[in-house]
């Protein structure tokens, strides 16, 4: 046992040594190559970004306190670069820890997971499908169900997350997310229903923290864009005793702190809808490079 330990404690660390190797080879040719979003070490190179945002403490300030973002933050990149600094700015680390759902398992990522402000909780991903990240060595617990119906009892969570999510929530999710038809749907309306059980979930008290891609509304068959009134819906469905609403927007020059009015009429950027995807498409990238939404709005709700 001690000697399989051990040669499974190398065999780690050479991996990671040659996945950083190769890393950095794919983040190379990325920058390159234009820093075209989705392009071979887009990915590489976006959750670099992201590691050291969410590890400088300048940065989680600038977020946690609504200042202005460093120049050319997250150009070229998608919201993922606002979203979990975001997030990781809003969980205090003075937090008594908890059971923390993660609705949609947009957290379910070792940067994440181990994040010291995260990782004090006992972490609940919940998402159509397995995923090939699995992290139960760090406690993380994995459940495969639909967020309209959630198997937990009243009141289980003293913090829920849904990053991302909601716009999927009722949508044809077989088209990138599970191969079971019965999720292959059309209730735009749904969302809603996800909100109840969010809230349903939470204890009294506590925060519930979303984000959405936001402008001018947008159907795409997989995922819809919110807009002024479907977000006011969220608010008025969940309820909140506290309500901040954050907004971010992109443009050439990268990512900024906003407001409602700059973003209502921001437009998503569907990469799936590209010649690059599809055969039968024309269209290339926008000029701004944007590479997903153009704006999200990011939510704190108090039960």
């Amino acid at each position: 046992m001690v000697v399989g330990r051990f040669i499974s404690q190398v065999y780690q660390r050479w991996y990671e040594q040659r996945k950083t190797q190769y890393f950095k080879q794919k983040i190379a040719h990325y920058l390159q190559d234009g820093r075209k979003p989705w392009s071979p070490g887009y990915q590489e190179f976006k959750w670099q970004f992201i590691e050291q945002a969410i590890a400088d403490s300048n940065i989680i300030k600038c977020f946690g306190d609504n200042l202005d973002l460093p120049p050319n933050y997250g150009q070229f990149l998608d919201e993922r670069v606002v979203e979990y600094p975001w997030l990781m700015s809003r969980l205090c680390s003075e937090d008594i820890a908890g059971h923390f759902l993660d609705a949609g398992s947009s957290l379910n990522y070792r940067c994440l997971v181990e994040h010291p402000r995260l990782a004090q909780h006992h972490l609940y991903c919940v998402t159509l499908a397995p995923e090939a990240n699995c992290f139960w060595q760090q406690g993380v617990s994995y459940v495969y169900t639909d967020l309209r119906d959630l198997p937990f009892q009243d009141e289980f969570f003293e913090g829920v997350a849904s990053i991302s999510t909601l716009e999927h929530i009722g949508m044809d999710n077989k088209m990138l997310y599970t191969s079971e038809t019965n999720y292959q749907e059309n209730k735009p309306q749904d969302y809603l229903v996800a909100v109840k059980e969010l809230k349903r979930v939470l204890k009294k008290g506590h925060k519930c923290f979303i984000t959405l891609p936001f402008g001018r509304y947008q159907y795409d068959v997989f995922q819809q864009q919110f807009d002024r009134t479907m977000l006011e819906q969220v608010k008025q469905t969940f309820a909140p005793t506290h309500y901040q609403e954050t907004f971010f927007q992109y443009n050439r020059e990268g990512w900024f702190i906003s407001t409602r009015e700059d973003c209502q009429d921001c437009e998503y950027f569907n990469f799936h809808k590209t010649k690059y995807c599809d055969p039968d498409s024309s269209r290339d990238y926008d000029p701004d490079l944007a590479a997903a939404a153009r704006s999200v709005v990011a939510l704190e709700m108090i039960k």
